[in-house]
C-alpha cells in the first residue's frame, strides 16, 4: 500500500533586484519596460512530492533553486499611435487612425535535474537524481541538436541502489526565451460614441525558436536533447517534461510557440 507523510518542513527564500521604467502616453507614445534579477532557492518547489520513500528524502539534499527560479527577465511593452496628419479628407482617410503596440520578452531558461527510474531494495519505483562524473563537461556544443547543445551523457552515472545521487537538485538550466509580439491596428471613427478597431496580430513575431527542457532521464532513448518547443512544455507537466495539448496553456498564442497570427475587430464605445 501506498504511505503518506505530510511535514511542514520545507524552506523557501526569493531575492531580487526589481527595477522599471514607465513612459506615460505622450504624443501618442507610452512605454512599460521592467527587468528583473532574482535568485529563488527552496527545498521543494510543488504541493506534494510522490513516490520518494522517506530514506531518501533529506530536505539538506533537496535545498536547491526552485523550479520557477528565473534570474534574468526582461519585458518591454510599447505603444504607439502614428501622428494624425493634417491634409486633405482623402489623405487622412488612408493614413490616420494608425498604431502599434508591441511586447518583447527575454528571459533566462528554468531549472531542472537530470533523474533516472529506479527500483529500491524493497521494489518501490522511485525518482532519483544521478552521480557526476568528475571532469566531464555536462554540455555538448551539437549544431544539430535543438538549441545548439545537449547534455552530455558520458557525464553521469546511476547511483548505487537506495542512495540519492549527487548531482544537485534543479542544478542544470533549460534554453534561454526570446519573443517578440506585434499588433497592429487601425481605428476608424463612426459617429461621436462609436468607433471600430481592426487589428492584426503576431505572436513570435520573428518564429524563433524558444525550446523546452531537455530530457532528462537518463538512460532513455533521446536523453539529453530538446523534445518540443517551450509552448508544447508550457501545456504539459514540466515537473516530468512531459508535454500534452490538453493540459496547462494553450500552445498557439503564447510565450514560447511558433509565429501565430490572428485578425480582431473591436467595437468600441
Amino acid at each position: 500500500s501506498d504511505v503518506s507523510v505530510t511535514r511542514n518542513a520545507a524552506n523557501s527564500d526569493y531575492h531580487a533586484l526589481q527595477t522599471q521604467y514607465q513612459r506615460r502616453l505622450t504624443n501618442g507614445l507610452q512605454v512599460l519596460a521592467s527587468y528583473t534579477y532574482s535568485r529563488a532557492t527552496d527545498d521543494v518547489s510543488d504541493e506534494t512530492i510522490t513516490g520518494v520513500p522517506p530514506n531518501l528524502l533529506d530536505l539538506r539534499l533537496e535545498r536547491g533553486r526552485a523550479a520557477f527560479d528565473v534570474p534574468h527577465n526582461f519585458t518591454a511593452a510599447i505603444s504607439y499611435d502614428l501622428p494624425r496628419l493634417k491634409t486633405n479628407r482623402f489623405v487622412r482617410a488612408i493614413v490616420n487612425g494608425w498604431g502599434v503596440d508591441t511586447v518583447l520578452r527575454l528571459r533566462s531558461g528554468l531549472p531542472f535535474s537530470v533523474i533516472s527510474q529506479a527500483f529500491d531494495p524493497i521494489n518501490i519505483g522511485t525518482t532519483r537524481r544521478v552521480d557526476l562524473v568528475p571532469g566531464v563537461p555536462v554540455w555538448l556544443d551539437d549544431r544539430n541538436a535543438p538549441g545548439g547543445r545537449k547534455l552530455n551523457a558520458a557525464a553521469f552515472i546511476l547511483p548505487s541502489v537506495g542512495r540519492q545521487g549527487d548531482s544537485g537538485r534543479n542544478a542544470y538550466r533549460s534554453f534561454a526565451t526570446r519573443q517578440i509580439d506585434l499588433a497592429i491596428r487601425r481605428t476608424f471613427g463612426a459617429g461621436d460614441k462609436f468607433k471600430i478597431q481592426f487589428r492584426a496580430e503576431a505572436f513570435n513575431l520573428t518564429n524563433t525558436t524558444n525550446f523546452g527542457f531537455p530530457a532528462a532521464s537518463f538512460g532513455f532513448s533521446g536523453f539529453g536533447e530538446a523534445t518540443s518547443t517551450l509552448g508544447r512544455t508550457l501545456s504539459g507537466n514540466t515537473a516530468t517534461n512531459q508535454t500534452g495539448p490538453s493540459a496547462g496553456f494553450n500552445s498557439l498564442y503564447q510565450i514560447g510557440g511558433p509565429r501565430s497570427l490572428q485578425f480582431a475587430l473591436k467595437i468600441i464605445y
